[in-house]
């Protein structure tokens, strides 16, 4: 009889069925914790088979244990420290390399019973330095110890051997051993082996030493020159023997003995090095810095091949600016020697260094009048070239080098004055050098092209190119022509400038911005007024159009209390006399008032009225008649008079009243006209009786002193 089902069902569940302490991992169960792995072991920039891990692909898991077998067999070596005996690699050769099979082929391994043995082969340097330590470990320390090196003797020990023979020795022998003990010298500086004190002292015994044996050949001279430079080289590049540690009274010893060296290159080069290692003690080294300037003044002075070569420029070259550049050479020579110099230089509080220089710079040219070549002051331009040398070095600021300028032209010595050209590339490289034109190539170029060498366009060409630069902002172009007004009132020569505008003017056309421009920058009336002159007379022909009078606001006031002016100017100035020229009708002198500027007329009429009515310098007869002019264009232009000028009517007018005189009736019958025409007759009225209350008053008091015995008075 077959079993139920029930029992079939029943013995099928108790197979199944697991034991109640194992652990059961279902389908899902595992794929939700293989979906979480695979989201966490997810890099970026990485593909998930070169990951170590059950998803690594078997190339990159061979390459991986490859890498760690061999960093087994073949470690890296030791650092240097790790070993008690430095390495010596002399012996040893590189070689290819070899296959496993020829190396187990020509070492094989040995059979080690050690149960602790590593299970990978030693590298074989390893050893072989292992057993060459237990070698060297039986061998004395003695034996180990390097030779002993021979130190070099002190310096002082070769100083006295050179002085003991410098009598005796012969000529080649003795240049060699100077030359070896300068070379010794600069290597002991450097090292820092020794004292500020000791090197003071061998200097002063190797300055005594040359000095007994040497002359004043060449030769001589380079070996002097070699001493110098072994001392300032080793100071200046020693990291030990730092410079501020010799006084200022040694280096200007050194300084008086460089300036008895010829004039060279490397005298130049050993000039600025010493101004770089002594900037720390600039103003104790005058004397020395000065002695050395007026070696570099005296040899550019004196320089024949110099001279030669500027004659030769001069007779060859058309223009008078190429020809100051046959200098070029020399003037690049002394500005390097002076740019270290200049460099951290501050003329403001080394004021006095500046001054000494330009004493030399006088001094030598009082040498060369004295001479028979007079003419050499005008072939060296020693005077030129110090100021260029100045003029190209950017701390060196305008005030200083137009200081310098103005006491090397204004000095009484008989020299010329600097020559437009001169003064034109002076200005031009000052500012190249400050950074104020940053386009200096283009405008030289331009100044060079409108001059065509002739010496009275200079100036004016040179305004010219500044004008026509694209570059140049208007800011910046007013800077300019201001910074060129005052290099020319240092040097009383603003008149050349408008000299030169004329000259110009003859040959091509000058823009009336142009000179609006020039009389914006300057703060002298009277070089406004020349540039107002020249324009009405020369130029408005062309141009067509007036001149603007606001140029003249900043300057009426000036131009007014002028005693050396005439009263009138300032209705010249205004072109005021132009439009009322052959003017009757007063409808079309009222036009012409009115036109293009008449505000700005009117506003410095105002301005300037009351000044010149109580100007100091106006006598009353010629301030009255201006006061009477002033009343008239007002009241053509505008149509009434401000109530405070005709206070300054009255000042005007009262002027003899208030000395005591009885004063001018047609005067005061002029001031109640006016006044009645402006604010009435009641107003007029009262002025009337104020008026003869006070000449009544003075002509008693006049009576009263005794003046009226014969009853006159005098009324005008």
């Amino acid at each position: 009889m077959t079993p139920p089902a029930s029992h079939c069902c029943r013995a099928l569940q108790r197979q199944i069925a697991s034991p109640r302490d194992s652990v059961w991992i279902s389908d899902s169960v595992l794929a939700a914790t293989f979906g979480r792995y695979c989201l966490v072991s997810k890099t970026w920039h990485r593909k998930a088979s070169n990951v170590p891990g059950p998803l690594e692909s078997r190339r990159r898991l061979g390459k991986r244990q490859m890498g760690d077998i061999n960093g087994l067999q073949c470690a890296s070596s030791p650092p240097n420290w790790a070993f008690p005996v430095p390495l010596n690699l002399s012996q040893w050769r590189w070689e290819p390399p070899q296959s496993h099979s020829d190396l187990e082929r020509l070492h094989p391994r040995r059979a080690s019973t050690d149960a602790v043995a590593f299970s990978v082969t030693i590298p074989r340097w390893l050893g072989e330095w292992a057993a060459r330590v237990e070698d060297e470990d039986q061998i004395p320390l003695s034996d180990l110890a390097p030779p002993p090196v021979a130190k070099s003797p002190p310096f002082r020990t070769l100083l006295d051997d050179f002085l003991g023979s410098i009598a005796n020795a012969p000529e080649d022998i003795f240049i060699t051993d100077a030359t070896y003990l300068c070379h010794k010298l600069q290597q002991s500086i450097f090292l820092g082996e020794m004292s500020p004190e000791d090197l003071m002292s061998i200097s002063a015994d190797l300055w005594s030493a040359l000095d007994s044996r040497l002359d004043n050949s060449s030769d001589d001279s380079q070996l002097y020159f070699s001493l110098y430079s072994a001392i300032v080289t080793g100071v200046a590049t020693s990291k030990v023997f730092r410079p501020s540690l010799l006084p200022p009274p040694f280096w200007n010893a050194l300084l008086l003995r460089m300036s008895k060296l010829p004039v060279d290159d490397a005298l130049y080069v050993l000039f600025g090095k010493v101004m770089d290692a002594t900037h720390h003690i600039r103003s104790g080294i005058v004397k020395g810095v000065a002695s050395v300037l007026a070696r570099f003044f005296f040899a550019w002075t004196i320089n024949s091949r110099a001279r030669t070569e500027l004659e030769q420029a001069r007779a060859s070259l058309t223009s008078v600016d190429a020809a100051l550049s046959a200098h070029a050479r020399h003037i690049g020579a002394i500005s390097k020697a002076v740019r270290p110099l200049l460099r951290t230089l501050d003329p403001g509080s080394h004021g006095r260094l500046f001054d000494v220089a330009n004493e030399l710079v006088l001094e030598q040219i009082q040498f060369v009048l004295e001479q028979d070549w007079v003419s050499a002051t005008r072939q060296c331009e020693l005077r030129y070239n110090w100021l260029s040398v100045l003029a190209q070095m950017p701390h060196v600021r305008q005030k200083s080098l137009f200081k310098a300028a103005e006491r090397l032209c204004s000095d009484p010595v008989g020299t010329e004055p600097l020559r437009s050209t001169e003064l034109c590339s002076l200005i031009i490289s000052q500012w190249a050098s400050r950074g104020y034109l940053k386009s200096a190539g283009k405008v030289r170029q331009k100044y060079k092209n409108s001059c065509s060498g002739h010496e009275d366009k200079a100036l004016a060409s040179l305004v010219l190119a500044i004008f026509q630069e694209e570059t140049c902002l208007d800011v910046s172009r007013k800077g300019l022509y201001s910074s060129l007004w005052q290099l020319l009132a240092k040097l009383d020569r603003s008149d050349d400038m408008i000299e030169s505008l004329r000259a110009l003017s003859h040959t091509c056309r000058v823009p009336r911005d142009l000179l609006g421009a020039l009389s914006a920058a300057t703060q002298d009336h009277h070089v406004v007024l020349h540039l107002h002159t020249l324009y009405k007379r020369h130029l408005q022909r062309f141009e067509g159009a007036d001149w603007d009078p606001s140029l003249f606001e900043r300057h009426a006031e000036n131009i007014v209390l002028d005693p050396s002016l005439p009263a009138g100017t300032i209705w010249y100035a205004l072109d005021i006399d132009q439009l009322e020229k052959r003017v009757d009708n007063l409808a079309l002198r009222r036009s012409r008032h009115q036109g293009t500027y008449g505000a700005q007329r009117v506003a410095i009429i105002k301005k300037v009225a009351p000044l010149l009515m109580d100007a100091p310098h106006v006598q009353g007869r010629t301030a009255f008649r201006h006061a009477s002019r002033y009343v008239r264009f007002l009241e053509e232009v505008t149509g009434v008079l401000p109530a405070s000028y005709i206070y300054s009517l009255y000042r005007v007018v009262t002027r003899d009243l208030a000395e005591g005189q009885p004063g001018r009736t047609t005067r005061l019958l002029w001031l109640l006209h006016v006044i009645e025409r402006n604010y009435g007759k009641q107003l007029s009225h009262e002025c009337r009786h104020a008026l003869k209350r006070w000449r009544y008053r003075l002509k008693q008091l006049w009576i009263m002193r005794g003046g009226g015995q014969n009853g006159d008075t005098k009324e005008q």
